[in-house]
């Protein structure tokens, strides 16, 4: 999946969290 998250969305995601997200 891309990174097509906004800023405010990504603020309170962790590194963990966007990794998972993103694959």
């Amino acid at each position: 999946m891309e990174n097509n998250l906004s800023p405010h969305e990504t603020s309170y995601l962790t590194p963990k969290t966007v990794t998972a997200v993103r694959g």
